[in-house]
């Protein structure tokens, strides 16, 4: 029998890294566990209500882009609602815009946020290089996108904003789209990426 070489010791040992690597990708954990890192905990823990026992960090990343969606299409939806509904259509020109720019956002950001969900979707634990930051750059636009509608509303529509409770849900958006960033980091991404939220 032929002594083995120190290259197919090599390929044996990487290809046992590879699949031991596999393994852990594909462990189970829970909410508490995936939502420590975040910067908001106890809000991750709450919009994460995964009771599987064989959920993975993967399964909890997929969950909070697909809860992301939702959150984006409603907000999106209720811009629609006060831009056409009489009683609550903004008289000011100003606080118009501030809705139409904030819609044109939040359109914006259910596009982005369902692109990154069909790349994370696909059945995949891991994304190439390319894709992956494709997908925090899309992540952390939907954050930027968010932010500046807050601005825009605070800015222009303040007393409006004020009497039709528009931030308080964009607020809270915006904390859930920093958890989707930071699972997807975690589960997917290729380098951190620093995680902005709201003050």
């Amino acid at each position: 029998m032929a002594n083995s070489t120190p290259i197919s010791n090599f390929i044996f040992f990487s290809s046992l890294l590879l699949t031991l690597s596999s393994t852990v990708t594909a462990t189970t954990t829970t909410a508490a566990a995936v939502c420590r890192d975040t910067l908001y905990p106890s809000f991750c823990q709450k919009s994460l209500p995964i009771n599987n026992a064989t959920a993975t960090l993967h399964d909890f990343a997929r969950f909070a882009i697909r809860t992301s969606i939702a959150a984006a299409t409603k907000f999106s939806d209720s811009i629609d609602n006060h831009l056409t509904a009489e009683k609550s259509t903004p008289v000011n020109a100003t606080e118009i815009r501030a809705l139409q720019d904030c819609r044109y956002l939040a359109r914006l950001n259910v596009d982005f946020l369902s692109a990154t969900y069909r790349k994370v979707n696909a059945g995949h634990t891991s994304l190439r290089a390319a894709a992956s930051e494709h997908a925090q750059t899309m992540l952390s636009t939907v954050l930027t996108n968010t932010q500046t509608c807050i601005d825009g509303l605070q800015t222009n529509a303040a007393t409006w904003t004020s009497q039709n409770d528009i931030v308080s849900p964009i607020k809270n958006n915006d904390k859930l789209y920093s958890v989707s960033l930071a699972l997807f980091n975690k589960a997917f991404g290729r380098k951190k990426n620093p995680v902005r939220f709201f003050q």
